[in-house]
């Protein structure tokens, strides 16, 4: 396992590196420029705006320069924010995304494991057809239906729930309605991974000889069966966590949350270089490392992955 896992961090800088070039040249050739606007620019401006910014500089001396800048941790500055860097707009955009990331999570893991787990064990039953019925429907239905019709239902006709707004992690009456939007196709993902991996593991031989042992139901499923049907729910866990906690857009945008979701698409729609790069970087770190976490989680509830 300890061969294994360093093996897997040393594998980590090296996708990041990849995942950093290919973002790099991919910004730097595709057509269009930071400083390209409807209206003609004077050559002589563009060209200072441009040597600012080492645009005017050969490709390879900017990729130099960039990673040299990122080894120090310094994303650069935004290309059309001027008054705040690219560490600037992340630090204050990110962590709307974060809080409410993980409600998200919380929501999408009780829901989605509950569903799953008793759907399992309750197979071919009213409850089993219906709740993964359910997560067909979460599946099929996109967020920027689910969230209109949410903040209709819930904030303007009942008027439990604002359907607007952020303020913070005190502000939870606010986030309660994007977090749920945002929740609800991964907790239908969840629950049938967590249905499947319940129904391939309750049939297996040691879960027959709990049972024989006389153990009640609760004891079996909870210590017996669903250590083992979490595998599939946690290798799903790794890339949606990150996707989550790095925000989207069409939730940020619908219950006007101010994320970096929508940074990130703002920078790509202004060619905004360094903004692209920065946020690109944050979920990439976020990825890598939770497909790591999810490597070691594994070890753990699988010991023949741990031994091999």
């Amino acid at each position: 396992m300890g061969r294994y896992l360093l093996r897997r961090v040393i594998q980590v800088p090296i996708v990041l590196w990849i995942l950093v070039t290919a973002t790099f040249f991919l910004m730097r050739y595709t057509p269009g420029g930071p400083f390209d606007m409807d209206k003609q620019v004077d050559p002589a401006v563009k060209a200072q705006m441009e040597a600012k910014y080492n645009l005017d500089k050969p490709m390879p001396v900017q990729y130099g320069l960039f990673l040299w800048d990122l080894v120090r941790l310094d994303l650069g500055p935004s290309f059309k924010n001027k008054t705040m860097t690219v560490n600037e707009i992340i630090a204050a955009k990110a962590p709307a995304s974060a809080v409410l990331g993980l409600y998200a999570v919380v929501i999408a893991l009780v829901l989605g494991l509950g569903a799953g787990v008793v759907a399992g064990v309750r197979q071919n039953s009213v409850f089993d057809y219906g709740s993964m019925t359910v997560a067909m429907v979460g599946l099929a239905v996109p967020t920027f239906v689910v969230g209109p019709l949410l903040a209709l239902v819930f904030g303007i006709y009942l008027g439990w729930l604002p359907v607007a707004g952020y303020e913070g992690m005190d502000g939870l009456r606010y986030l309660v309605l994007p977090a749920f939007t945002l929740a609800l196709p991964f907790a239908a993902r969840i629950a049938r991974l967590a249905r499947a991996g319940m129904l391939e593991v309750i049939h297996q031989d040691y879960i027959r000889t709990a049972w024989a042992k006389g153990l009640s139901e609760q004891v079996v499923v909870l210590r017996h069966a669903l250590r083992g049907a979490m595998l599939p729910v946690v290798s799903f866990l790794g890339p949606a966590v990150a996707q989550i906690l790095t925000g989207s857009l069409v939730v940020e945008q619908i219950f006007g949350i101010p994320g970096i979701g929508r940074e990130f698409v703002q920078g790509a729609t202004n060619r905004d270089y360094t903004l692209v790069m920065g946020t690109v970087i944050l979920f990439g770190v976020l990825l890598v490392g939770f497909n790591l976490l999810v490597d070691i989680l594994y070890g753990f509830l699988d010991p023949r992955i741990r031994y091999a």
